[in-house]
């Protein structure tokens, strides 16, 4: 499927199964988007305010030009975001768990981003996340961040927040925001 044109009105826009390609003249205003299988390929730059659910598939950011924009509620909560050399902006809030993050993708969170279940840092290179001075990664309970390779700058918050449970960061981290842990165990274990 390539999908150009416009994709409109109040419903959801679904990918289940094979590969789908948004167009270069994509105008996408539905309400959600909602990939539970497949491989949803983007290969420029596209900015949406619907909510938007990645709940298993693959979700590529195939080229360098590839920079998703995303302003209303995201939920990355299952399948595996990857990219090659592409960029995913979190403006809004978003939540996270159960996700693989392959790289090079670059991750921005310039809103909150609330993880409550494991996210996997790279698949064979290195996944680059920035928190910016506006934004927040909230690690809850028992969840980390896993996985070989990654690196975090954090200008913002980066905390476990509940004060209950062990939270992990295995990525590198360059620290110039805040690191918070509340009553609870944040540990830093990066490479």
């Amino acid at each position: 499927n390539n999908i150009g044109g416009s994709v409109s009105g109040k419903g959801t826009l679904g990918i289940a199964g094979g590969q789908t390609t948004l167009g270069k003249k994509l105008a996408l205003s539905v309400a959600a988007v909602d990939q539970q299988s497949g491989i949803l390929v983007i290969d420029r730059p596209l900015t949406y305010g619907g909510t938007w659910d990645l709940l298993g598939g693959v979700l590529d950011l195939n080229t360098s030009a590839a920079t998703l924009t995303l302003g209303g509620q995201t939920n990355l909560d299952g399948g595996t975001l990857t990219s090659f050399g592409g960029a995913l902006v979190l403006n809004g809030n978003a939540h996270a768990g159960n996700v693989t993050i392959g790289g090079p993708t670059t991750i921005f969170v310039n809103g909150t981003l609330d993880q409550t279940g494991n996210v996997v840092f790279g698949l064979a290179s290195n996944t680059y996340a920035t928190i910016a001075s506006t934004g927040s990664w909230l690690v809850e309970g028992d969840s980390s961040i896993i996985g070989s390779y990654g690196l975090i700058t954090n200008n913002g918050l980066l905390s476990d927040p509940n004060g209950s449970g062990d939270a992990q960061v295995q990525a590198s981290i360059i620290n110039n925001g805040t690191i918070s842990a509340s009553n609870s165990t944040l540990t830093l274990a990066g490479f």
